[in-house]
């Protein structure tokens, strides 16, 4: 029974390579450094660590991935990765 796509045998497969890419190029995050990192530390590490990243420092409240905007206060750009 695979627990997590990294233990697929066809891991990484091209669809999400592509994925990867694409995340890499437009919102400085990798899907595959994701996987592994979870797959490391485990889900509730990975989580944490998330959280603290994904987050508006403004409200406390999360940050969109895709455009690094907070829904709740509105405001913009604060997460450093994202900006850069």
């Amino acid at each position: 029974m695979i627990k997590i796509e990294s233990d697929c045998l066809k891991y990484p497969c091209r669809r999400l390579k592509d994925l990867d890419k694409r995340y890499r190029t437009k919102y400085a995050m990798s899907m595959i450094e994701n996987l592994g990192r979870n797959r490391d530390i485990g889900l509730n590490r990975f989580m944490e660590t998330e959280n603290t990243r994904w987050v508006c420092p403004r409200c406390g409240n999360p940050v969109c991935v895709h455009n690094g905007k907070c829904y709740h206060c509105e405001e913009h750009g604060y997460n450093a990765e994202y900006c850069s």
